[in-house]
């Protein structure tokens, strides 16, 4: 009997050693799992590079343009009609009223067309970044499969960092890479193969 248990016991303890064995394996066989494969992208020198962004941009210009031209006039305007009210219009008569109604009028014309005009173009210049950063991000992935890398990280220029207060601390909050090296930079790709497929129409 004792020798019968003890050939129990060897078989058990070396089935759970051919256990603890095959665990010690599988976690190695985990720990040499392929590497991951990371680039890096500066997405504010991308958007400064990009030949549609400067459309964006000059369109913005454009727009702010034609609304000061348009409130530059309103203001010529009211320039003539204060004039008005001032030499020719006697105070406490239905004219002087009236006319000093029509400036009071269209001075708050000009405060709102202003204002309004001018959120209108920024609106729209947002929309307009919104749709290129989009193109952005698919073109990464597109640069990123066909190169073999499976991670894009986001790096920026620190060199001119604020030298104190609420920016700098912004900036260095969302600092998300500290160091690379400039093989594995994609950002001057990203710009030349972005900006070839908006000279071409794409």
């Amino acid at each position: 009997m004792k020798k019968r248990s003890g050939l129990f016991l060897a078989l058990a303890m070396g089935v759970v050693g051919s256990l603890g064995y095959t665990a010690v394996d599988a976690t190695t066989s985990m720990l040499k799992a392929e590497p991951t494969r990371a680039a890096v992208i500066d997405m504010q020198k991308v958007l400064t590079g990009l030949e549609e962004n400067k459309k964006i941009q000059a369109t913005l210009n454009a727009r702010i343009s034609t609304l000061r031209k348009e409130v530059s006039v309103m203001q010529a305007d009211a320039k003539d009609r204060k004039n008005s009210l001032e030499n020719v219009y006697k105070q406490g008569t239905a004219q002087y009223d009236k006319a000093y109604d029509e400036l009071t009028d269209l001075m708050y014309k000009i405060d709102s067309t202003g204002k309004i005009g001018q959120a209108k173009a920024v609106r729209y210049q947002l929309a307009d970044v919104k749709v290129l950063y989009a193109k952005v991000i698919s073109n990464v992935e597109t640069l990123a499969k066909r190169e073999g890398y499976d991670l894009v990280l986001q790096t920026a220029n620190y060199d001119n960092l604020p030298s104190k207060g609420e920016a700098f601390n912004a900036m260095l909050g969302v600092r998300r890479v500290l160091y690379s090296v400039d093989s594995i930079d994609l950002t001057d790709a990203i710009i030349s193969s972005m900006n070839a497929k908006f000279k071409s129409g794409q």
